[in-house]
């Protein structure tokens, strides 16, 4: 969700790079809000400029439409304008009806190319492929690891249903192309009007959007054929639209993957570290406090409860447990009660946070481990440092496969305050 290019297909802006130039092309980009575009072609400029250009205004050329043929002679450009996306723009019906065999093993040639890359390969669409047989789908199925660039306005011109297709696609789907059509046109003739500002027209834009960023789609690149104002007007108009569906989508799913939080233990590492920080987590909401002190649990709620719940205070961790408005626990007890709660929490549907140290003993832990694998919930333990910036770098690279095969590693930790003595830490 970080990272949502919001980006326009410059084939769109032929006309305008003809009138104006690439570089007060790339500047009206910017300056409507885009972050990033889609080439189609390269406009006969050093693969030089265009980068500098890109970097003067801070754009990222997130994909390229080139045609299958003109791939390989392209590569330079794909390769140091970092290029991370390749779609092949158009096909013939004819080709794909009479010549599939020639044109899938062709497909898979340069698949194999863009492969060693680290490109990834995909098939944009225009209406003819839906007219009859779904030729998009074919080639998805024949092409192992190709993806498709769903053209939303072409899905509708071709008498399908964008969102039936996108589901459909599954994990094959790697960007949207967003492309409105007049209200007035009829889908045999989508271009009597031209394009309808994004998001104001009979596409189901929004409805696209939201379901392109549920499934971890997020390339989103705006297309015009026919632009209904000028220019400038109609980017500008276009991104305010898109923007705000995806900021509307990520308010809805914000508000629905908030966390109601009970606290078990409203100790010294409650109030000092726990408590405070999930009060400024947006994600989160404390809900209730239990300690077997009644008065440090009153406290507790008093200070942290958030004034929107109805949030209350027990003694009696178990009342705590079933309460169906709570998702997750913070086991913050002695150390010689985290297996007990924590096996209770997990029983009752509860996910978990325990402090560390895990158990006292190895038999506890085990214990823990086989309740959450029977629950199927979320068991964490408070080690925060696999959480710091660093190490959560050094795991990414690890997924990576950066370091190919460890076979010596060694770790260094320095506590300057040595292990706590005090109270009751490792009793």
């Amino acid at each position: 969700m970080e990272n949502i290019n919001i980006g326009i297909q410059l084939y769109s802006l032929k006309e305008y790079v003809k009138e104006n130039g690439f570089e007060k092309t790339l500047k009206t980009v910017k300056e409507a809000g885009f972050n990033s575009v889609e080439f189609a072609g390269f406009y006969n400029l050093d693969k030089e400029e265009i980068k500098r250009l890109l970097e003067k205004y801070s754009l990222k050329g997130i994909s390229a439409h080139i045609a299958l043929d003109k791939i390989e002679e392209s590569l330079e450009y794909v390769d140091y304008l970092g290029i991370k996306k390749v779609f092949i723009p158009y096909v013939s019906k004819e080709t794909l009806k009479n010549e599939r065999e020639t044109l899938v093993s062709e497909i898979k040639e340069v698949k194999k190319i863009l492969d060693e890359k680290g490109v990834v390969f995909g098939y944009h669409n225009h209406a003819h492929e839906y007219l009859g047989k779904d030729y998009v789908y074919t080639l998805l199925r024949q092409v192992k690891g190709l993806k498709s660039e769903l053209d939303i306005f072409w899905a509708v011109a071709g008498g399908k249903n964008p969102l039936d297709l996108m589901k459909k696609y599954g994990n094959s789907l790697s960007a949207i192309h967003v492309k409105d059509m007049d209200k007035r046109a009829d889908e045999k003739n989508p271009y009597e009007y031209p394009n309808a500002i994004a998001c104001e027209g009979k596409v189901p834009v929004k409805e696209a959007i939201n379901l392109a960023l549920e499934t971890g789609v997020n390339d989103i690149v705006l297309e015009v054929e026919k632009f209904p104002c000028k220019v400038e007007e109609y980017l500008q108009k276009s991104f305010i639209n898109i923007k705000k569906t995806i900021k509307e989508y990520k308010e809805k799913i914000m508000e629905k993957n908030i966390v109601k939080l009970g606290v078990i233990g409203c100790g010294g590492i409650a109030f000092s570290k726990h408590m405070p920080s999930y009060k400024n987590n947006e994600n989160a909401k404390l809900v209730a406090f239990c300690d077997l002190i009644e008065e440090r649990a009153i406290r507790a709620n008093d200070t942290f409860g958030d004034q929107a719940e109805k949030t209350y205070y027990t003694t009696d961790y178990k009342k705590l447990l079933k309460d169906k408005n709570i998702d997750a626990v913070l086991v913050l007890t002695h150390n010689k009660e985290h297996c007990r709660i924590t096996v209770d929490a997990l029983n009752a549907g509860k996910h978990v946070l325990c402090e560390k140290p895990m158990a006292t003993t190895y038999k506890e832990a085990k214990k823990m481990i086989e309740a959450r694998d029977k629950s199927g919930k979320v068991l964490t333990i408070g080690y925060q440092n696999r959480f710091r910036a660093d190490s959560m770098y050094l795991k990414k690279l690890v997924d990576k496969d950066t370091f190919g095969d460890i076979y010596y590693a060694e770790a260094i930790a320095i506590r300057r305050r040595a292990v706590p003595t005090w109270g009751v830490f490792i009793d």
